[in-house]
């Protein structure tokens, strides 16, 4: 015990001693195993948590994997070790490497001195840090400068720290949180961005840090329930996995959060620690308090000299574009925001129908609006729509706090797509009017501040003065110009000779501004607004004016925009619609663009309304009231001196199509043909029609009635006819196949106007016109009294449109058409009728021909070659094949077969296994019964067994005794191509091929019979010549080897005592 206290003592004065002259721990160490005999190391660890943060040893030697969760003295690899606590805190741990374990109480003495030595060395640090700290906050002006003075070199891996201040709203409710600054322990970053986050979302640790400026320890941040997720990962998704909060306070009030946070172990402060970290917090709260008060004096200074400067340079008369760059070269100093300044339309009662975006610019440069990314008026919400309407401020100060119905679906989707974070729209009025909207938009989340939202807001109502002054200006000199270019518009129509002339005469006076004026006419006069056929006539531009020879077919008016016309209003177009209105001929020549605007004025004589006058521009353009009335007046103008010129062409057009009419009849009578009868057809028709085609049913129809089938027998074009014979099939349910067949037989026309991407009726026909290029049609009924033989169609361009007098003039033709078909199907069928007795005659006769063949022979490889040969002269078949079961594989294997005009194929040994699955063959081998179809496409998912390409199968089994031997199956590429003679022939072939099959296995089996009892006979005759046994033996081994092909052979006999 003397030695102990002894040895304790001289430790005292060691550790006193090393107070006094600063040495390391190490050095400590060193000395104390230098006094103590009985030990031969001491290590020493500091913790943090239970994890070991420095090291110190005696040796220059540290231990792995130490258990850091001690609570009393335990043995480890040899040594002992013993928590070091002081204060109800556990510093570290003292590894003693004993020379003799018996003196222990001397160890744990020494561990009690040592934790206070730990703590001494401890607190001296943090001493030592902190005076080092305040020196470095001293000298920080930046956000970014007070993150790095409390972090470099002084956090450890895996951890950083977060300025963090409060975020609230315009009512003082706390958002979220604003990041200003982060670090680690190398480098700090200035930040600007909200995490946002409702206040009963941070939990009540964080609400007393924010209210009463207490610091919050969160050890485990992801088990942390009463915060929200946003809070407990960074900025990069990476999960906290602790946390302390300390409060940035100063004079009273708490300005902010400093997070000290660590994202691989969790962080375990002592007291002390605690104390020192809250001191920094406070130190740098009076510079965060400094640093704020500053930057927002000199921000507002700054935006009241910008707006100053806006001011002075925008002047009355400037343009959109003008104005748009010098508020953004000013008021959007900073990256990532941009301005769009859009001027609103309204219709005639005041409300705004859209807007349209004149410029688009940043602090650097003007540019051009992206079409495909435009903000249209339907597309945002109704809340946004009301603000612009009330001449009120929107903001959106975070989107990710808004729900997309707020603002509407598609702008909502519009804002993400191009990274919007912050938006603002700010009127731009004339008084209580709005006549326009500055957007401001911000990569950054809560980008513009209070001050700036205000001046943008001075800035709009000087844009309004200054655009509304313009306008007014304009006005008047456009009054007055169009009161002058209306009195020699009116001048140049009434001595005009044509359409051509009056275009012009509107182009060389009020439509100057335009980029051409033309002329349409209707195929029919209206007094109501019903769809009607448009053509345009006459077309003038700056440089050229046309009157055409034929009018072009454009799209017709909707009954909507028709009626607008006949009450002597105008109609604007959507410019979707252009394409069409405007053919592509008239566009390339004229250099009209592809998508323009239109307006409309109706050609209106009396209460009819005989056309339009088109006015077509490269852009959208604003018409006056004043313009609106001058325009009105000079259509009525023109429709009044068209009418009389419009009557005497029609007198005469209908002259020459009764002439027309009545050759078209007297040569489609004469015709020997399908083919004469399309020429004529089409040589009848204007240049947009392309084809013309006859399909026939499968039967004449009534009403009531529907037609199986249908067969394109004829198209014709312009430079070839086809006769290509295409079958299609007609589904009886169809959608609408029995009104279609109704309005034919009233003599109704069906027009389709494209046939691509829809379900179409005659498929294959359809599919066969599209390949020449045409998916357009009119089609009416080939009548011949009350019944409906099939179809004529004519296929046109998708511009091209078919009045309802052409197409009453199309069924009169196709009535004489039907007429004639049918005189000439009569006789037709006379002709066939013969034909079909001559062929079933032929067939029966070869039929019997065949039957005598199999009958002169009974091997079978003979009878599968002249059942090939037979089947290819009595069917069309482009592939015939013979099928049967083998019984040793168990499968079906083709052992006959010809393609085409090839030599006959005849395998017996190997043939070609037939697949049962998905194929035609499988079908019959399945369901036991015969096959007939004209189009295998109608089969579910079946295949010609063999080849791809056939299109008509004959399929029938081989039966032989009421069991299914084989199958006979024969394919051809035409579809429609066995009829049910062929069907009847070709189950009578398959009978007798049966027969002799199974006569050919009879006479087989019989003649192996017959070889094997000669063969006994012959063998009994022999052994009744052998004497001796064992030559009887051997004579029965070798005749019965050589009969049963063995190679060897044994006999065992039983022999009795």
């Amino acid at each position: 015990m003397t030695s102990d206290l002894k040895v304790l003592s001289e430790f005292v004065h060691i550790i006193r001693q090393w107070e006094q002259d600063g040495m390391p721990p190490d050095a400590l160490l060193k000395q104390t195993v230098t006094m103590m005999s009985d030990i031969s190391y001491l290590r020493l660890y500091r913790l943090a948590g239970h994890h070991i943060v420095q090291q110190f040893s005696s040796d220059d030697t540290l231990t792995e994997n130490l258990p850091t969760d001690l609570q009393q003295p335990t043995q480890h690899n040899g040594a002992w070790l013993y928590p070091l606590l002081w204060r109800d805190a556990r510093l570290g741990i003292l590894e003693v490497g004993f020379v003799d374990e018996a003196n222990q109480d001397l160890a744990a003495m020494l561990a009690s001195q040592l934790a206070f030595v730990l703590d001494h060395y401890i607190i001296n640090s943090m001493i030592e840090n902190q005076a080092f700290i305040a020196a470095r906050l001293a000298n920080c002006k930046t956000f970014g400068e007070i993150a790095e003075a409390l972090s470099l070199d002084v956090l450890r891996e895996g951890q950083f720290i977060s300025i963090n201040l409060f975020e609230y709203d315009d009512l003082d409710n706390f958002v979220g949180f604003r990041v200003i600054a982060t670090a680690n322990r190398y480098k700090s970053y200035d930040a600007d961005y909200v995490i946002p986050v409702q206040w009963h979302e941070i939990g009540r640790g964080l609400q007393r840090a924010i209210e009463y400026g207490e610091h919050h320890m969160i050890e485990d941040v992801q088990a942390y329930a009463d915060i929200s997720d946003r809070l407990k990962v960074t900025l990069s998704g990476d999960p906290i996995v602790s946390s302390y909060i300390f409060p940035i306070r100063s004079q009273g009030k708490v300005l902010g959060l400093i997070n000290f946070n660590s994202v691989r172990h969790p962080i375990s402060l002592t007291y002390t620690e605690t104390l020192f970290w809250q001191a920094l917090a406070d130190q740098a709260g009076v510079l965060v308090l400094l640093h704020n008060l500053t930057q927002e004096a000199v921000f507002s200074q700054d935006i009241s000299a910008k707006q100053t400067m806006v001011f002075n340079q925008l002047s009355a008369g400037q343009t959109w574009d003008d104005m748009t760059q010098i508020v953004a070269r000013y008021m959007l100093p900073q990256s990532r925001r941009l301005l769009a300044v859009a001027e609103l339309i309204f219709d005639e009662t005041g409300e705004i129908t859209r807007w349209v975006i004149h410029a688009v610019a940043n602090r650097e440069k003007l540019f051009d609006w992206n079409e495909d990314t435009e903000l249209n008026w339907d597309d945002i919400g109704t809340e946004l729509q009301v603000a612009i309407r009330n001449n009120d401020i929107f903001i959106l100060k975070d989107i990710r706090n808004i729900k997309p119905d707020q603002v509407g679906r598609a702008f909502y989707e519009w804002l993400q797509t191009n990274e919007v974070r912050t938006y603002l729209s700010v009127p731009i009025s004339a008084g209580d009017k709005p006549i326009g909207v500055m957007i401001f938009m911000s990569r950054d989340w809560n980008a513009f501040k209070r001050d700036e939202v205000n001046a943008f807001q001075n800035i709009g109502e000087l844009m309004g003065a200054l655009l509304e002054i313009g306008r007014l200006d304009q006005q008047t000199r456009r009054a007055n110009s169009i009161v002058m270019n209306l009195v020699q518009a009116n001048r140049l129509i009434t001595t005009a000779a044509d359409a051509a002339q009056m275009a012009r005469a509107v182009m060389q006076t009020l439509a100057k501004q335009n980029r051409a004026v033309g002329i349409t006419l209707l195929d029919t006069p209206l007094q109501s607004p019903e769809p009607t056929p448009n053509k345009l006539v006459a077309i003038s531009t700056t440089e050229e004016t046309i009157l055409f020879d034929e009018p072009v077919d454009v799209t017709q008016v909707t009954p909507r925009n028709l009626q607008r016309l006949l009450d002597g209003q105008h109609v604007l177009l959507d410019t979707s619609r252009n394409d069409q209105l405007i053919p592509t001929v008239v566009r390339e020549r004229m250099h009209v663009p592809a998508s323009a605007w239109l307006a409309l004025f109706g050609l209106r004589s009396g209460s009819e309304l005989i056309g339009t006058l088109v006015l077509m521009n490269d852009a959208v353009y604003d018409l006056s009231l004043e313009e609106i009335s001058a325009y009105t007046t000079l259509a009525d103008q023109i429709g009044l001196s068209l009418k009389s010129r419009q009557l005497l062409v029609m007198t005469q057009q209908a002259q020459q199509v009764a002439t027309r009419l009545l050759e078209a009849n007297r040569a489609i009578t004469l015709a020997e043909d399908f083919t004469e009868m399309v020429k004529v057809v089409l040589n009848l028709m204007p240049q947009g029609i392309l084809t013309a085609s006859i399909a026939l049913f499968n039967r004449a129809v009534v009403e009531g009635d529907l037609p199986e089938s249908i067969v394109t027998r004829v198209v014709a074009t312009r430079e070839q006819v086809f006769q290509p014979n295409i079958w299609d099939e007609l589904p009886p349910d169809y959608p609408g196949f029995d009104m279609v067949i109704s309005r034919l037989l009233q003599g109704g026309g069906l027009q389709v106007e494209d046939t691509r991407n829809r379900n179409n009726l005659i498929k294959h026909a359809t599919d066969f016109l599209e390949e020449q290029g045409v998916y357009s049609f009119v089609t009416v009924g080939l009548r011949a009294g009350r019944r409906l033989l099939g179809l004529l169609s004519l296929g046109k361009l998708a511009e091209t449109q078919v009045t309802a007098q052409q197409i009453a003039n199309m069924q009169a033709i196709a009535d004489q058409m039907a007429v004639t078909i049918e005189n000439q199907r009569l006789v037709q069928r006379s002709q066939d009728a013969a034909h079909r007795l001559e062929k079933q005659v032929h067939q029966m006769e070869q039929i019997a021909a065949f039957s005598q063949a199999l009958q002169s022979t009974f091997d079978l490889r003979t009878i599968l070659e002249i059942s090939l040969i037979n089947a290819t002269q009595i069917f069309t078949a482009d592939y015939t094949a013979i099928m049967l079961y083998n019984t040793t594989r168990a499968a079906l294997y083709a052992v006959a077969w010809q393609i085409n005009s090839q030599d006959p194929v005849v395998d017996l040994t190997e043939g070609m296994p037939v697949e049962i699955s998905g194929t035609t063959a499988g079908l019959v081998w399945e369901t036991r019964q015969p096959l007939q179809t004209n189009d295998i496409s109608q089969l579910d998912n079946r295949r010609f067994t063999f080849l791809d390409d056939i299109q008509s199968v004959l399929s029938l089994p081989i039966v032989s005794r009421g069991v299914v031997t084989g199958i006979l199956e024969l394919g051809s590429l035409k579809r429609g191509a066995y009829s049910i003679t062929d069907y009847v022939v070709s189950q009578q072939f398959a009978n007798q091929l049966a027969v002799a099959i199974e006569n050919a296995e009879v006479y087989a089996q019989s003649q192996r019979l017959a070889k094997s009892k000669a063969k006994v006979n012959e063998i009994s005759s022999l052994l009744q010549q052998q004497m001796d046994i064992e030559q009887i033996l051997d004579l029965t081994l070798n005749e019965l080897g050589q009969v049963l092909g063995a190679k060897r052979g044994r006999i065992r006999l039983n022999v009795d005592d």
